[in-house]
């Protein structure tokens, strides 16, 4: 008999123990809806922290989005500073084209001056009933107004 009330007092004090572990574990049970809802509050309020406060939706991607549209702009980047190379390049080279025709075209300027002046005085003389020369100024100065002409119109192209 005493073996059988030692045996139940075990038991007893094995299911008191078990019951206060359930009731505990009830509770703690009771206050998990809480808990979550606590959770839930604070995750909204850090993904709402965590948005970028702008327009512009690229702020807001990815690591690897991000990496591929920089790699994207880069390469876009480069491509409009090679085209950039090149029309400096090709600028200086029609500014050197334009200043070499500028220098050749000095004379001719000249030339024609003195073409002008000489025609004024061959039709002064033709006037006059002076012959001889003005034939000759006359040819010359049609020939320096052509040349004259053809250089305007390269130039003008070249521009």
């Amino acid at each position: 008999m005493a073996e059988l009330v030692a045996d139940l007092e075990n038991r007893g004090r094995e299911l008191s123990r078990r019951y206060q572990q359930v009731q505990l574990q009830t509770a703690q049970l009771d206050s998990l809806p809480g808990q979550i809802d606590g959770l839930k509050n604070t995750i909204a309020r850090l993904q709402a922290a965590q948005e970028p406060k702008t327009d512009n939706p690229l702020l807001g991607l990815p690591l690897m989005k991000t990496l591929e549209v920089l790699g994207g702009t880069d390469a876009e980047s480069a491509k409009l500073d090679r085209e950039i190379a090149e029309l400096q390049a090709a600028a200086e080279r029609r500014t050197r084209e334009l200043d070499r025709m500028q220098t050749e075209l000095e004379p001719l300027r000249a030339q024609k001056i003195r073409a002008v002046n000489d025609a004024q005085d061959a039709q002064t003389r033709k006037a006059l009933g002076i012959s001889g020369l003005g034939d000759d100024l006359e040819q010359r100065g049609r020939w320096l107004r052509g040349v004259e002409t053809t250089m305007r119109s390269i130039l003008e192209a070249g521009a």
